[in-house]
């Protein structure tokens, strides 16, 4: 038997119903292509899942958000890799027009703003 470590996991969320809007898109390509060339560029593998159910405050007693998502997940070596996920997804955040993104490495969990 072999075994390989794929390193830490990590994992975030898009809002489903701007997954594939080009009214989100960026030189014409939309957040699902986008997505998919920074993960295989970057890390040379990525699963889709979703779209989920979310439900979240921006703050307590403030009203409830329900909105549908979809995850993205990754594998990767090293802590130092974080940081460019982590840009990637202020970006991500800007051209959504997403207050933030919700990002968890390892044992980490992080809110991204842009």
């Amino acid at each position: 038997m072999k075994v390989e470590s794929l390193g830490r996991p990590a994992h975030f969320f898009i809002p489903a119903h701007k997954w594939c809007d080009m009214s989100f898109s960026f030189r014409n390509k939309t957040v699902d292509v986008l997505v998919h060339e920074f993960m295989i560029g970057n890390y040379n593998g990525y699963t889709i899942r979703g779209p989920y159910k979310g439900n979240w405050r921006p703050q307590k007693g403030a009203y409830l958000i329900v909105e549908s998502v979809m995850e993205i997940k990754v594998a990767f070596k090293g802590k130092d890799r974080i940081p460019k996920l982590q840009k990637f997804l202020a970006g991500m955040c800007k051209l959504l027009k997403e207050e933030c993104l919700y990002l968890e490495t390892g044992e980490d969990s992080f809110l991204i703003y842009p």
